[in-house]
C-alpha cells in the first residue's frame, strides 16, 4: 500500500492541478492526504475521480488559507476516528485482516499557535489506548532539530524541545527518508534569503515498523509546490514497468525545439529537389530526418526532463551558497520548460480538438490521454498450472507464446 502526505499549497490554479494529478498517475496512491489545500469540500470533489480515489474526508479552509484533505481509493477499507482543522484521523484494515493506524497532520505555521499542534498530536496519542500499529504523516511546520534548517532565522530552541516531546509521548518515532534532506524550499534566488528546512515527515511506532518490515520513505518530486510530498509504501520499491518502441510519429512538442522548423522546411526541399518519390517521399524522408534529428540533437523528452530532474535535485541538496542559488533558479527555469513541452504532448495524444493555446487545464488532457493504457494495461497472468506472471519480459513472452500457438501463421512481433 502507498501512502502520500503533501502540502500542495494550494489547488486552485493549473500549474497546481497540473502537479497533483501527474503525482497521482505517477505514484498512484492508495491513500492520499493533502494539506493547504484553499478549497472548501465540494471544490475537492473533482478530483476524487480525476484522481481515481473515490472516497473522500475534508475540513474546509479558514477564508483561503489551510484546509485538509483525506483521498483514498475503493477497496481499500478506512474507518474515520477523527478529524479538525489540524489532523484526519481513520483506521486502515489490511489486506490480512489486521488494523493499523494512519493519521495526517498540517501543523500551524503562525509561532502562537504551535501549542495547539503539540496538544492535537498528544490528545491523538492519548486515544490511541488500543495499542494498534500507528502511522503519522504531514507537514508538522516544525523540526526536532536545528540542523534540519538552513537559511532564515533559527528555530527557538523550546519549540524543537516541545516538538519531540509530543512524540515521545505518542511512542512515535522519526522513520527516516531516501532522497533530499529538506522537504521545504522557499526557491528565493537571492542567497541572503534562501530557506530551506524538513517540515514534513513521516513517524511511525514500533508496532508499525513491525507490521511492515519492509516499508520505505520517499521525499518526493515537489513539482509546482515548495514542498516534497512523503511517500510510504509498505512494500517498499517498486519493480520498474517495462517500456517498449512505438516507432516513429511526429511529436508536437518538436515545434518548441529551436531549429526544428528548419530541418522540416530543409529537408522537404532537398526531397523535393531531388525528385523521385512524390509526396509520400518526401514526407518519409522527412520522417526518418526528424527521427534522427530528435536522437542526436533534442533528445527523448522523458529522458532529458529526468536529467533535468535530477541535475535541480543534485543542486537543492549543495550546501546553500550564492553561486548554488543562482545555478538552482536557472535549472528550475530549463525544468519548468521541458514540462511545458511534456503537456503538450499529452495534448496530442488525446486526439481531441486542443484548448486554446496557454490555457494549462491539463486535467482534461491528462484523464483521457492515460484512461485507455491504464485500462488495457495487463498486469498479471494465470498460467494453466495455477502459477501467476506479473509485469516484465517474462509475461510478454508468455502472451507471444500464446497467441502464436493459437494462430501458428502469427509471427513473433518485435
Amino acid at each position: 500500500m502507498k501512502i502520500i502526505s503533501w502540502d500542495c499549497r494550494g489547488l486552485g490554479n493549473g500549474p497546481a492541478v497540473q502537479g497533483l494529478l501527474e503525482m497521482g498517475r505517477l505514484e498512484d496512491p492508495d491513500i492520499l492526504f493533502l494539506a493547504e489545500t484553499k478549497l472548501i469540500e465540494g471544490e475537492l470533489e473533482r478530483f476524487r475521480w480525476s484522481l481515481g480515489l473515490a472516497n473522500m474526508i475534508a475540513w474546509d479552509p479558514v477564508g483561503r488559507s489551510r484546509g485538509i484533505v483525506m483521498f483514498w481509493r475503493r477497496g481499500v477499507d478506512v474507518t474515520l476516528r477523527s478529524y479538525g482543522r489540524r489532523h484526519v484521523d481513520v483506521d486502515v484494515e489490511g489486506e490480512e485482516g489486521g488494523v493499523w493506524r494512519l493519521t495526517g497532520v498540517y501543523g500551524e505555521s503562525d509561532a502562537d499557535r504551535k501549542k495547539e499542534t503539540w496538544r492535537t498530536i498528544r490528545l491523538l496519542g492519548q486515544q490511541h489506548q488500543e495499542g494498534r500499529p500507528w502511522l503519522c504523516v504531514g507537514d508538522f511546520n516544525e523540526i526536532p532539530r536545528d540542523d534540519e534548517k538552513v537559511g532564515g532565522v533559527p528555530w527557538a530552541q523550546s519549540c524543537m524541545d516541545n516538538f519531540r516531546a509530543s512524540f515521545v509521548n505518542c511512542a512515535l518515532c522519526d522513520i527516516g527518508y531516501e532522497g533530499d534532506k529538506f522537504t521545504r524550499r522557499n526557491h528565493n534566488k537571492e542567497y541572503d534569503t534562501y530557506i530551506c528546512e524538513r517540515l514534513d515527515r513521516a513517524t511511525a511506532n514500533a508496532k508499525w515498523c513491525e507490521l511492515f518490515p519492509e516499508f520505505s520513505v520517499l521525499n518526493g518530486n515537489p513539482r509546482h509546490s515548495d514542498h516534497r510530498p512523503v511517500i510510504v509504501d509498505t512494500e517498499g520499491d517498486k519493480k520498474a514497468r517495462p517500456s517498449g518502441d512505438r516507432g516513429f510519429r511526429f511529436e508536437a512538442w518538436w515545434l518548441q525545439e529551436e531549429g526544428c522548423s528548419e530541418e522540416i522546411q530543409g529537408e522537404w526541399e532537398e526531397s523535393w529537389m531531388n525528385g523521385g518519390g512524390g509526396v509520400a517521399g518526401a514526407m518519409e524522408e522527412v520522417a526518418g530526418r526528424m527521427k534522427k534529428w530528435n536522437k542526436e540533437v533534442v533528445g527523448e523528452l522523458e529522458c532529458r526532463l529526468k536529467k533535468g530532474r535530477a541535475g535541480l535535485e543534485r543542486c537543492m541538496k549543495q550546501p546553500v551558497s550564492e553561486h548554488k542559488v543562482r545555478e538552482e533558479a536557472r535549472l528550475r527555469c530549463v525544468v519548468r520548460d521541458m514540462e511545458e513541452k511534456k503537456y503538450t504532448k499529452a495534448k496530442q495524444r488525446t486526439h481531441i480538438t486542443w484548448l486554446k493555446h496557454g490555457n494549462r487545464n491539463t486535467r482534461y488532457f491528462m484523464v483521457f490521454a492515460s484512461a485507455r493504457k491504464k485500462s488495457n494495461r495487463v498486469k498479471k497472468l494465470r498460467r494453466e498450472d495455477g502459477s501467476i506472471l506479473e509485469e516484465g519480459p517474462e509475461l510478454n513472452n508468455y502472451i507471444r507464446s500464446f497467441f502464436r500457438t493459437c494462430s501458428p501463421q502469427i509471427t513473433a512481433l518485435g
